[in-house]
């Protein structure tokens, strides 16, 4: 019974890492595509980072609570290119079981195209 009870927190943890590895693939590329936006002043570094201020904003609100031990860093960034990382740390399913697992950290970079008018 034990053996049996250790696998569904397993593959429970599992399942919540992978939605939660999706997720945060869908916010970091929305959170991207919002700030290389082309009403963003590419040219105006306090338009821009106004815009990645609003980015972050609706991302944490996409997040939920998951926002609370979630970082975004947009240092690789350049004037081409809006690149954003996003890390957080998978909630922990099997308190019984010490060590790290595979699905406690995530990581996501999302690249985008800075949008300049024709």
């Amino acid at each position: 019974m034990l053996a049996f009870v250790a696998f569904v927190l397993f593959a429970t943890q599992l399942l919540v890492a992978l939605h939660l590895s999706t997720t945060v693939g869908a916010v970091a590329d929305e959170g991207a595509l919002r700030a290389a936006s082309a009403t963003v002043d590419d040219t105006d570094p306090m338009a821009v980072a106004a815009a990645r201020r609003r980015a972050e904003q609706h991302m944490r609100t996409l997040l939920g609570p998951q926002a609370d031990v979630t970082t975004f860093d947009w240092s690789a960034s350049t004037a081409e290119d809006v690149v954003l990382v996003v890390r957080t740390d998978a909630p922990r399913l099997m308190f019984g079981f010490q060590g790290s697992l595979v699905t406690d950290h995530l990581e996501r970079t999302a690249v985008v195209r800075v949008e300049t008018l024709q």
